[in-house]
């Protein structure tokens, strides 16, 4: 909220909501990226005791709801993009549980 504000104050409105969307882009897609260091310990170590399986079964679901209604209802990048990075990065931490 704080940033979509702030952005529009800047930049006016169309612009600020363009800076905002980008930033959300790269905050969601941090957060889908924050287990690659527990996905790189689980490979070193071979165990996935690091990565628990309902978070990245849910995250996965997340991911993938909010693909099809960026997808298909709103066509909307700067949801569709960071959604489809984290549907990557769910997959390979599911993999990762079923193959340790």
């Amino acid at each position: 909220v704080f940033s979509v504000l702030s952005s529009a104050a800047i930049f006016g409105a169309r612009t600020g909501a363009q800076v905002a969307g980008y930033a959300s882009v790269f905050l969601c897609s941090m957060m889908y990226f924050g287990p690659l260091t527990a996905m790189k310990r689980s490979i070193e170590q071979k165990s996935s005791r690091d990565i628990p399986l309902p978070f990245a079964v849910l995250s996965f679901i997340n991911a993938l709801c909010w693909t099809a209604y960026s997808g298909f209802v709103r066509r909307d990048m700067f949801i569709l993009v960071p959604c489809i990075l984290g549907m990557f990065s769910s997959v390979a931490q599911i993999i990762l549980n079923l193959m340790y």
